[in-house]
């Protein structure tokens, strides 16, 4: 089962992001 969240797309159980760059942070501008 799997959504897409802005943009990317993430394991709805989990929440996990499937993404192939993963050295990102959730930071401000």
């Amino acid at each position: 089962m799997n959504c897409c969240l802005f943009g990317e797309p993430v394991d709805a159980a989990t929440g996990r992001v499937y993404h192939t760059n993963t050295d990102f942070e959730l930071s401000g501008p």
